[in-house]
């Protein structure tokens, strides 16, 4: 008989995040995936986003931003920190990867990359440059409903 395996780690881009405070179409599969253990994580510079967004582009409070951080932290969001190896994956896939109009992946998001290539976990998110690129270096993509419906 085959040993159970282990539950499977999510890494959740910016847009997952956003989506889940801005309360879009993939908020109740972010929802399902906060209560799910092991819980999903998030690099300190996606998080970095998602506070951004929501204070510049939403029109939060910093304040308002960081109490809704701080209960997703309190639910089990996990930040994992961002460290020189994680640097220098984010490069390499940016530097693999970037082209300005086919295929235009943010610092960030090749940020988000690094993180799931280090934890060996899926990603979560709404970008279709950010699910296409993971899907081309081997990183399942939890394809999330953008703001429209669509998915990436």
């Amino acid at each position: 008989m085959e040993a159970p395996r282990p539950p499977s780690l999510t890494v959740l881009d910016a847009s997952a995040l956003v989506a889940l405070m801005r309360d879009e179409p993939a908020r109740a599969q972010v929802e399902a995936m906060m209560r799910r253990r092991p819980p999903p994580l998030v690099s300190a510079v996606n998080l970095v986003e998602v506070i951004e967004k929501m204070i510049r582009g939403a029109g939060r409070t910093p304040e308002e931003v960081n109490d809704a951080v701080d209960l997703l932290i309190v639910g089990g969001l996990e930040v994992m920190p961002f460290w020189l190896p994680d640097a220098r994956t984010a490069a390499a896939i940016r530097a693999r990867l970037y082209h300005r109009t086919q295929s235009s992946l943010s610092l960030a998001d090749c940020a988000c990359l690094a993180t799931a290539v280090r934890e060996r976990a899926s990603l979560a998110t709404t970008d279709p440059a950010l699910a296409r690129a993971a899907r081309g270096i081997g990183v399942d993509v939890v394809a999330l409903p953008d703001s429209s419906g669509r998915l990436p």
